[in-house]
């Protein structure tokens, strides 16, 4: 086998988009929105990928989940398997018990499983962060990141997938896990079931440090 197959099947230009929406009236007025929308780029040595996310969700008028995830991604290939990545992180979250966490990292990436049916990558390096709280000034400090991305083909219109990103430093330790789960309708058009799960370790007083969101959403595949 090729080491261009072993990297990856679909070259060139790849992307989605996602979206999910609740209304209620009546006694109480509420809604959700989350969107996600992800474009890749690869070729023989690089695969540059974007993401972003949003969540919104409001009762009687009142905000009570507000959340941004921008996330981007170099990755350099050294081998078949191996590569170097280079990542950048901003998570705005308004009831995290932070304004924003900020990341940019660098290391080593390969991907352990590579079959038809299944993947998986992990990755792994050091890099720097910075945490804004309420009322408080920006810290900055050096982190360690640990990031892992399965997927499970299975059957011809079903998919598993886990996304799993680690980010730890002194002052805090980031967990962000997503499982999903995509079935697909058609050849562009797909709904895809996800649990996302976010912890901090260190919050403000009055503060949750996990945060769990389940979202079902109809996914178009532009390219």
């Amino acid at each position: 086998m090729s080491v261009m197959a072993e990297w990856e099947d679909a070259m060139g230009w790849r992307g989605s988009v996602e979206f999910g929406a609740a209304l209620s009236t009546g006694n109480t007025d509420s809604s959700n929105l989350n969107a996600k929308g992800r474009v890749q780029f690869q070729n023989e040595q690089w695969r540059n990928r974007a993401s972003l996310d949003v969540v919104q969700s409001s009762e009687d008028k009142s905000t009570t989940q507000e959340r941004y995830l921008l996330q981007l991604q170099a990755d350099r290939r050294l081998s078949a398997n191996d590569y170097l990545f280079s990542a950048f992180r901003n998570d705005k979250d308004r009831f995290s018990g932070y304004d924003y966490q900020r990341s940019l990292s660098a290391g080593y990436g390969r991907r352990l499983i590579n079959t038809d049916r299944t993947s998986l990558e992990v990755e792994a390096g050091p890099g720097v962060r910075q945490n804004k709280k309420p009322n408080e000034s920006s810290q900055n400090e050096a982190v360690v990141r640990g990031a892992a991305q399965f997927r499970h083909q299975i059957s011809d219109s079903a998919r598993f997938g886990e996304e799993l990103v680690i980010i730890s430093g002194s002052d805090n330790t980031e967990i962000d896990s997503t499982t999903s789960l995509r079935l697909a309708i058609t050849d562009v058009l797909a709904a895809r079931f996800a649990v996302n799960i976010k912890y901090n370790s260190r919050v403000s007083e009055g503060r949750s440090k996990t945060d769990t969101v389940t979202t079902m959403n109809l996914v178009y595949d532009f390219w």
